[in-house]
């Protein structure tokens, strides 16, 4: 079978992790093309397998119609079995695609709520009514929540990560994560994600020095790019604080969560986060938000910890709860943890794909 890829950008972001992942496990034993639009820097590409074929399209930035006409061309000529859309952008930019070229089958995974995808509901209606149709592209939703902020019913397939023992271990980021420990010798909390207001970081920051005011000996690690200047701007008085520290972006984000006592997941809204698959295979306790589909990954006391809301008060509550574990519990939750990645590993999910992909090709 022959599979396209496609998405915009290959970014340090969620997104470019599953689709690149998704991409190597495909490619153990089908032709693989991935394209993005934008260029591809250098320092991204070796997570790519070198026998998926990577096609760049050369968008500028901006709205780029004539894109499609390209995008077209370029499918027209791979005549692949399936093509694989991630991303409202992308889904728009191959529209007139998927409605001309009808050799190959299409389909569109849906990473986020619709209103968020597509904020606009005449844009989702009439996304709906053209291209989301079926037997013209065949949408696939990672969570029943994400399923059910749609107007019809789509198969689910949980998202997967590609995982390995190896990306358990990282000197820089062991000596990092050592340096943070050894200042007061405090916990330490981690929080992976970018810093913008869905990701609810101002929260996490004020449950945490409320903590520090009651004498709780603690550290927050916050990783991630900062893409919106203005929330950045708000967060950034809390960043300043000794206890409290910002430190970029990284790779080998496994490597830091195996230094950490606990993961924080703040956000406000989640349709499957990745992050918390990669704490559940670092076997690091998650302490989450009743956000989108996590309830539906934490089981409250086994595996993980869930606020009663997405408030200051209800996540210091469950920090406190956290912080408060006998050694044993601990023991057992992180256990449970490690225990729940198997079923999110990216060998299951391709797995999935895959059975899709064969049953609509029979």
């Amino acid at each position: 079978m022959k599979i396209i890829e496609i998405m915009p950008i290959f970014e340090l972001c969620g997104v470019t992790r599953f689709v690149t992942d998704l991409c190597n496990q495909f490619v153990e034993r089908h032709e693989v093309v991935l394209i993005v639009f934008y260029p591809t820097p250098s320092s991204r590409q070796p997570e790519l397998s070198s026998r998926v074929k990577l096609l760049e399209l050369g968008k500028e930035p901006g709205l780029s119609p004539m894109l499609c006409q390209r995008l077209r061309t370029v499918l027209q000529q791979e005549k692949a079995d399936v093509v694989h859309i991630h991303t409202a952008s992308a889904l728009q930019y191959a529209a007139l695609a998927i409605l001309t070229v009808r050799t190959s089958r299409y389909y569109y995974t849906l990473h986020s709520e619709a209103k968020f995808e597509i904020p606009s509901r005449l844009g989702r209606k009439l996304v709906e009514c053209t291209l989301l149709r079926p037997g013209v592209c065949q949408t696939i939703s990672p969570s029943a929540f994400v399923a059910n902020s749609l107007s019809f019913a789509t198969p689910l397939i949980p998202l997967g990560r590609d995982l390995r023992e190896e990306q358990r271990v990282d000197a820089t980021a062991a000596q990092q994560m050592a340096d943070i420990r050894n200042r007061h010798n405090g916990q330490i909390l981690l929080n992976v994600s970018n810093l913008t207001p869905v990701k609810n970081q101002l929260m996490l920051c004020r449950a945490v020095l409320e903590l520090l005011e009651k004498g709780y000996n603690i550290e927050l690690v916050l990783i991630g790019n900062a893409p919106d200047d203005a929330y950045f701007q708000k967060l950034m008085p809390l960043l300043r604080h000794e206890r409290i520290h910002y430190i970029g972006a990284r790779n080998k984000i496994p490597a830091y969560m195996v230094e950490a006592d606990f993961f924080c997941l703040s956000s406000i809204t989640e349709s499957g986060p990745l992050v918390l698959i990669e704490a559940f295979f670092a076997g690091l306790i998650p302490i989450c938000t009743p956000c989108g589909d996590v309830p539906n990954k934490i089981r409250h006391g086994d595996n993980g910890l869930c606020a009663d809301d997405c408030s200051v008060r209800a996540y210091k509550a469950v920090l406190e709860e956290a912080l408060n574990l006998p050694e044993s519990r601990r023991r057992s939750m992180s256990e449970a943890a490690g225990q729940s990645y198997p079923a999110y590993s990216m060998e299951s999910c391709a797995a999935q794909y895959i059975k899709l992909f064969q049953r609509h090709s029979a």
